[in-house]
């Protein structure tokens, strides 16, 4: 594992990282030199504001888990009339070579929250796939007959024997006698498919810190442990917290009994006249970086009945250290701590908002002017359902969406392009399925990239890209 950053390299990073946007719940990924924050939150541009940054200092918008109009019809519509989705996180499943997205959203049916899933070509927009007859108008998981809901779902990839894990918060009735609890549960490759019992990791434990609800789980490896981060309490009171559970050492799956750490929280707000409502972490350990924990935090104090005071919540970052402050190793302890169990910075300064990322297409011309680009964002409306092979040269598509135009094809094999489309064809908006022969079989037994392009007056107009196995 890489080494950790000192204990001055979070003094770099003024608490809370940017001000010009909220950031509650905020899930973390790193993709292509890029760290990307996903937060809960809606507005006129969509749900799941999804923001990135090249070095956790300068930050930009970069869209959203669903722009605005496009959330699936199973999420209920809010009284402002527009459907919205929590605690979202983002990871790219190279086994089905797609960016995946996982959230929660009331059910239109039955008002209770469930897991949903969405699918990208790209960390920016996304379009939603769950289970069922219909996978794009279904969630990932439900309960409608139970007495909980189910939010904060994130991923968990265990490196001993490469098997993906769900983790996900079952948040009962306000003021019912059953407890919430954090459970976990196998699923196959494409993070969806044939899922298994859940587990319990833990439970919030009344009269102590947690209250009556822990959440935000967050599971690391690490020397042979699996650590679950989450936080416990009310996220809208200063007790708000994070805290971490342990498995011993002898254990071998992340299924295993946790011990909670006897000195929670790590992290907290209580106390402090700069941050509230601190918590709903997550952790990243990528290259030089170190381990990070990001987290959210309300500015300011508190109402008189305790509440946070502030209305938005901000991201903020803290060193994640696995030695004592100073430097000192602690002989036997494998328990993290964050600072000095408070969020380190003032609650002031921040970044500039940057440009967005990616940039937006150009504007189009005048009116009265023909169109030498296709207006904003119609590149985003051509979607792939599927590709399948025949013959070892035929590809036929299933389109969700098109876009009009001259459709051309390539295939990749990792970065080398090894067959392309023998011509163009022309396609409307309407078209739905689409056969294209290649100029080369494609040989069996391998695993492809499939990339749709479609150009219209020399311009890229639109593109998508799936994977492909072709079978022995």
């Amino acid at each position: 594992m890489a080494a950790a950053l000192p204990a001055t390299a979070a003094a770099q990073f003024p608490n809370p990282l940017f001000t010009w946007a909220g950031a509650a719940d905020p899930g973390m990924a790193h993709f292509a030199g890029r760290y990307y924050a996903v937060s809960t939150g809606n507005d006129g541009g969509g749900t799941g504001r999804i923001k990135s940054s090249p070095d956790r200092r300068t930050w930009s918008r970069s869209g959203y888990i669903f722009p605005q109009g496009t959330a699936p019809e199973w999420i209920s519509v809010d009284n402002d009339g527009r459907r919205r989705v929590g605690g979202p996180q983002i990871y790219f499943l190279g086994s089905i070579n797609k960016y995946v997205a996982y959230f929660s959203a009331r059910s239109a049916k039955t008002e209770k929250r469930c897991i949903g899933r969405a699918v990208s070509s790209n960390p920016y927009t996304f379009l939603n796939e769950g289970l069922g007859a219909n996978p794009a108008v279904s969630p990932l998981e439900c309960r409608d007959d139970a007495t909980y809901s189910l939010i904060d779902a994130s991923l968990f990839r265990d490196p001993r024997d490469n098997q993906l894990y769900l983790l996900y918060k079952r948040d009962y009735d306000d003021g019912g006698p059953t407890q919430d609890d954090i459970v976990i549960r196998r699923v196959d490759q494409d993070g969806r498919s044939n899922p298994g019992p859940p587990t319990q990791l833990v439970v919030a434990e009344r009269g102590t810190w947690e209250g009556f609800s822990v959440e935000a789980p967050t599971m690391i490896f690490r020397n042979g442990r699996y650590y679950l981060f989450y936080s416990g309490a009310n996220y809208a009171r200063d007790t708000y917290a994070v805290g971490v559970a342990v498995s011993s050492i002898e254990s071998n799956r992340p299924e295993s009994k946790l011990v909670k750490y006897d000195a929670n929280p790590i992290l907290r707000g209580e106390g402090d006249d700069a941050f509230c409502g601190v918590g709903h972490q997550d952790v990243t350990n990528v290259g030089g970086d170190g381990w990070l924990l990001f987290y959210h935090a309300y500015l300011g104090g508190l109402e008189p009945d305790g509440d946070c005071a502030a209305t938005e919540r901000f991201l903020m970052m803290d060193v994640l250290r696995w030695d004592r402050p100073g430097g000192s190793p602690r002989v036997g302890d494998f328990w993290p701590s964050v600072h000095d169990r408070t969020p380190s910075g003032n609650g002031t300064g921040g970044s500039a908002e940057g440009a967005p990322f990616p940039a937006p297409p150009p504007a189009p011309p005048p009116s009265g002017t023909p169109p030498a680009t296709p207006p904003p964002g119609s590149a985003a409306r051509l979607r792939v359902r599927s590709v399948r092979l025949s013959r070892g040269r035929t590809l036929h598509f299933r389109l969700r969406s098109a876009v009009a135009g001259i459709a051309r094809v390539s295939v990749l094999r990792g970065r080398r392009t090894v067959a392309r489309s023998s011509r163009g064809i022309r396609i409307t908006e309407r078209r739905r399925v689409l056969s294209v022969r290649l100029n080369r079989r494609l040989a069996r037994g391998r695993r492809y990239t499939v990339r749709l392009v479609i150009t219209s007056g020399g311009r890229r107009v639109g593109s998508d890209s799936v994977g492909l196995r072709v079978r022995r």
